[in-house]
């Protein structure tokens, strides 16, 4: 449930309920927002089954460059009353036009839930946590860049790199869409994972564990 109160032209303030089947695990989020000399910000506390989380986001214009980051801080209360899990989640990047046709951002990703040993990751990758979606990847330092170019009306792609600079490893992943008409588009990428693979079952890296891999698929819109 969401209760969205305007505090001015451009200042918000959104309360959340988040209700859980067990009563001591019942959520919520307090969150705050405005701009202030062009730059959007927030701050927020929250709690989510046994976490208290607070956090915060920026984004706003250096000339003609985006700038963006975010971050939350998670603090695990543990039903025996002692503190369990706690780290700090942030990321920060940049959004600029080279080109009229070329979007590029490039971030860097700081995941105090990773690990900089690789031995962990598949404990990690395998927690409670990972297993409801509230964190992703099992290294602690990662870069990534991505560019998206449109040729024209009707042909265009992106390139994104997801890089463990600590394993070191990457993902590099591409795509492609056309459109045939306006109401046919057809879209083809691929994966490609790079770094040291696994020995007799144990990583050596986070993305060199994983496949290559190849997708297809044909949009139909119907008017």
């Amino acid at each position: 449930m969401r209760l969205a109160v305007a505090l001015g032209e451009v200042t918000q303030l959104d309360l959340l309920w988040l209700p859980q089947p067990v009563a001591e695990e019942n959520g919520g989020v307090v969150r705050f927002q405005t701009n202030v000399m062009g730059w959007d910000g927030s701050l927020s506390v929250g709690k989510y089954v046994r976490d208290f989380v607070a956090g915060f986001d920026l984004v706003g214009d250096v000339g003609p460059v985006g700038v963006h980051a975010e971050g939350a801080y998670t603090l695990e209360w543990l039903a025996t009353g002692r503190l369990g899990d706690h780290f700090f989640r942030g990321v920060a990047g940049v959004d600029f036009k080279p080109h009229e046709k070329l979007v590029v951002t490039v971030e860097y990703a700081f995941n105090g839930y990773g690990s900089r040993d690789a031995s962990r990751y598949v404990a990690i990758l395998s927690s409670k946590r990972a297993l409801r979606g509230e964190v992703f990847g099992a290294g602690m330092h990662v870069l990534a860049a991505a560019a998206s170019l449109r040729v024209d009306d009707l042909l265009s792609g992106s390139l994104s790199v997801l890089c463990n600079v600590t394993d070191p490893s990457a993902l590099a992943f591409a795509a492609l869409e056309y459109a045939f008409t306006q109401t046919v588009l057809l879209r083809a990428g691929a994966y490609v994972p790079m770094g040291r693979p696994p020995v007799n079952g144990t990583l050596r890296s986070e993305y060199g564990s994983g496949a290559f891999g190849a997708f297809a698929q044909v949009g139909l819109y119907l008017p």
